[in-house]
C-alpha cells in the first residue's frame, strides 16, 4: 500500500511539471513576439517624432520670415529608408511650390509615415538611421529648406 502512494505522488509529481513546461514554453514564445511588436512601435513613434518636429521647425521659419533659422535633433530609426523618404513632394511626382507640404519618412517593415506643413518645403533628410542635427532656414526663397539650398 505504501509503494502505491509513493507511485501516485511521482505521477502527481510528474504531470504537475509536465503542466509548468507548458506553461513556460507558452510564456517564452510570446515574450519575444511581444518585445518585436514593441520594437516597431518604438521605431514608428520615433519616426513620426522626428517628421513632426522638421515640420513645426520649417512652420516657423516660413512664418518669422526672411532670415529666420532654426535646428532641432531629430533620431531616425535603424529601419529608416533614406531613398524612399522625402521633403516635399515624393521623388518624381510632379507638384507646384504651393504643394510641396510634406515630409514623408519610410521605415521598412511599417511604411511611410508623414507629416504636413504649412510652408512649401525642398530640402533633404538624412542618409541613414541616427540622431541628427537638421536645420531649417527660410530666405524670401518661397519655401523653407531643410538641410540644404535649393
Amino acid at each position: 500500500m505504501e509503494s502505491f502512494r509513493l507511485g501516485q505522488g511521482t505521477v502527481e509529481a510528474v504531470g504537475l511539471l509536465a503542466g509548468l513546461l507548458i506553461v513556460i514554453l507558452v510564456v517564452a514564445i510570446a515574450i519575444p513576439e511581444q518585445a518585436a511588436q514593441l520594437g516597431v512601435e518604438r521605431n514608428r513613434q520615433m519616426a513620426v517624432l522626428a517628421a513632426q518636429d522638421i515640420a513645426k521647425a520649417a512652420d516657423e521659419v516660413y512664418l518669422s520670415g526672411d532670415g529666420a533659422r532654426k535646428s532641432v535633433w531629430i533620431e531616425l530609426p535603424e529601419t529608416y529608408n533614406a531613398s524612399l523618404s522625402f521633403v516635399g513632394n515624393r521623388p518624381g511626382t510632379a507638384g507646384t511650390l504651393f504643394q510641396n507640404r510634406t515630409i514623408g519618412i519610410y521605415l521598412l517593415g511599417t511604411g511611410e509615415l508623414l507629416a504636413e506643413t504649412k510652408a512649401p518645403l525642398c530640402g533633404n533628410l538624412p542618409a541613414s538611421g541616427g540622431k541628427y542635427l537638421v536645420t531649417v532656414y527660410y530666405n524670401n526663397s518661397g519655401h523653407a529648406m531643410v538641410n540644404a539650398s535649393c
